[in-house]
């Protein structure tokens, strides 16, 4: 029973691995960016690690007393997500909102590394660092000061995407996750992790982990950005300006898109410090890419769909575009089609992922 209710949690969680690219900026703070849950919602979470998130309305012993959560994002919007802001920096501070009854926690942040053009779950999780362990206030907002060079960016040596992310740690039973359910399981919900029994600062985790669906952990932190100046990195040796040179800018919000009349509307995520301009298509067959001789595959590839876009730094945009009639064709084929986005900004690698229309 355990689990193969563990698998079915996981299988709605990783309809986000591309998701954690994208993060949505909050507006400045007094010290740097604010990103992660809005607080002005009260938990409503009253379990504790004990048992496993609802699924088909029950749950089952999880056999821990301690866990860590944190919330990736929804699939079209990762506005309240925990991964740090594009460019990486410092952690400055962090806040969590809790009900009534509470107990020891402890803010911890973890790194992931993906190749930029992998739509593959992300190598997680490596240690970056921790606060104290605190005591929340019951029925508030209780803020933590850290001191955490955190990194989101592209080390050009290895062509990965590091990328680290704040959660929150549980350390005692009987102590409800501070969380707010939502009352969604679908994929759209806010999806993210956690870890039974919680993750343990300074090391390396790759079991134990369980897809958390439904659910926006109540967590947000301050970061002060990186200077792009130094070409250092947060929490790393330098690998050059934090920008994106040298990597496509762009991720896609989630691995579906829709069929609105005679358009298609894909949803972009600028992950560039500056705006991200370009052209994205709907097409038949994946980008080519380079064989050992240094040429391309050749191959017919058909055209659904194209257009340009400009998308501000940070920020998550619709993209319209106009079927073709090879489009208007294949949607009168298929309800769902499968197709290729590929998105090319000049300068940089084309991205090529395949993505659902649905109506």
């Amino acid at each position: 029973m355990r689990r193969s209710l563990q698998h079915r949690i996981r299988a709605l969680a990783v309809a986000l691995p591309g998701a954690l690219f994208a993060v949505g900026l909050a507006p400045a703070a007094a010290s740097g960016l604010t990103f992660g849950a809005d607080l002005s919602v009260a938990p409503n979470v009253t379990f504790d690690c004990s048992v496993t998130p609802p699924v088909a309305g029950f749950q089952v012993p999880t056999g821990e007393e301690t866990c860590t959560w944190w919330t990736t994002g929804r699939i079209d919007d990762t506005s309240q997500g925990h991964v740090v802001p594009y460019g990486g920096g410092t952690l400055t501070r962090a806040r969590v909102r809790v009900g009534p009854d509470t107990g020891p926690m402890q803010f911890v942040v973890m790194r992931s590394l993906r190749h930029p053009q992998s739509l593959a779950d992300p190598g997680c999780c490596f240690p970056v660092g921790a606060s104290e362990v605190f005591t929340p206030a019951p029925n508030a907002i209780t803020t933590v000061p850290m001191n955490v060079p955190v990194r989101h960016d592209t080390d050009p040596a290895s062509g990965l995407n590091n990328y680290d992310h704040i959660a929150i740690s549980v350390l005692a039973a009987g102590v409800p996750i501070p969380a707010y359910y939502t009352g969604d399981q679908s994929l759209s919900a806010p999806a993210g992790g956690g870890f039974y029994p919680h993750y343990t600062p300074g090391t390396e985790r790759t079991t134990g982990m369980f897809g958390v669906v439904g659910f926006q952990t109540l967590i947000n932190a301050d970061i002060e950005p990186a200077s792009t100046a130094t070409g250092t990195p947060a929490g790393g040796t330098p690998t050059g300006p934090t920008d994106v040179s040298g990597t496509n800018p762009i991720a896609l919000g989630g691995r579906t898109g829709r069929i609105r009349g005679g358009r298609a509307v894909v949803r972009l995520v600028c992950r560039s410090q500056g705006e991200c301009a370009g052209v994205l298509a709907l097409q038949s067959r994946a980008a080519r890419v380079a064989t050992a001789a240094g040429k391309a595959r050749r191959s017919r590839t058909v055209t659904y769909a194209k257009a340009r876009f400009a998308i501000a730094a940070g920020t998550t945009a619709k993209v319209r575009m106009r079927l073709t009639r090879a489009g208007r064709r294949l949607v009168r084929k298929s309800r769902h089609p499968r197709v290729f986005a590929k998105v090319v900004v000049k300068g940089t690698p084309t991205v090529s992922k395949r993505i659902v229309l649905r109506r």
